[in-house]
């Protein structure tokens, strides 16, 4: 599973586009830029193998050693591109209701950080597909990860059967899935709080009804408090933290732009590098074959 779970992608790739950077996952980029190149930008299968091709071959340091894959996969995305369309919320609501089952429960707060995490991943799903009623299709193990709850394999059956026999979720008819539906998802009602960032659901919980969990002044994760209420900083930004960005002016238009801090070749923004593109290949056709 990847459990880098981006709600809005048009967002997503323009911040791509603006930084000129990958992510945690050049794959799942790759991905959502190619649906950006299709839906909003208008373009068709071999502008899009091209820019995409670009794009990755510049940003991906891992390019080059996975060539041949990676034009491989590029020619599938592009071909695929305009199969569905980009996902583009910035929230998932969450209900009164919903939030007092889990809290009326009479579970720990364990259990209430994992149902938690079910939850938001149970209405993610709806949103993506309106036919999906509840269906959280994730490992088990990848749901305890995002809900911060570390327990055995056999400790984690016993806690979904804590809730399945409360009815709380329901489990499918054969025994070969492992997939666990939210049955008191809501479509409507009052929200009582919204959850734009999956990384931490269930630290987002924990801060939601009251305990000592802050967030990252730095990255915006969320984490465990201290005592004197002082923590500012997860462990991987507290400290000595290398540059990951820079900003360079185009040599085009003038306009200052983001890069990768160890991006030394680009010089042009994506709108200018995309119309010296066009210009290059139109001053090549005009070369004269030789004899």
């Amino acid at each position: 599973m990847n459990t880098n779970i981006i709600l809005n992608e048009k967002t997503y790739a323009e911040t791509c586009f603006s930084e000129g950077r990958v992510g945690d996952s050049s794959w799942q980029t790759a991905q959502i830029l190619a649906k950006y190149y299709y839906f909003v930008l208008g373009y068709r299968r071999k502008k899009i193998e091209k820019e995409l091709t670009a794009f990755i071959s510049e940003h991906d340091p891992q390019y080059k050693k996975n060539k041949p894959r990676w034009e491989e996969n590029i020619e599938k995305l592009a071909a695929n591109a305009g199969n569905s369309p980009l996902f583009e919320h910035d929230y998932i609501p969450i209900t009164e209701n919903e939030l007092k089952k889990i809290r009326d429960s009479g579970l720990s707060k364990q259990h209430q950080q994992v149902l938690f995490t079910y939850l938001c991943l149970a209405k993610l799903g709806n949103l993506r597909n309106e036919k999906n009623n509840g269906w959280v299709n994730y490992k088990t193990k990848d749901v305890f990860r995002l809900a911060h709850v570390s327990l055995s394999e056999l400790n984690q059956d016993i806690m979904l059967n804590d809730f399945y026999v409360r009815k709380l979720v329901a489990f499918p008819k054969k025994n070969d899935n492992l997939s666990v539906r939210v049955t008191f998802c809501e479509e409507d009602g009052d929200v009582a709080m919204t959850v734009s960032d999956f990384r931490d659901l269930g630290y987002y919980y924990l801060m939601q009804i009251g305990e000592n969990i802050v967030q990252c002044a730095e990255c915006g994760t969320y984490m465990r408090g201290n005592k004197a209420k002082t923590k500012k900083y997860c462990k991987n930004c507290a400290g000595y933290k290398p540059m990951e960005f820079k900003m360079i002016t185009c040599v085009d238009c003038g306009q200052e732009f983001k890069v990768s801090a160890y991006n030394t070749k680009t010089c042009r923004c994506e709108a200018c590098k995309a119309e010296h593109r066009r210009e290059y290949d139109r001053n090549r056709k005009k070369i004269p074959l030789s004899l």
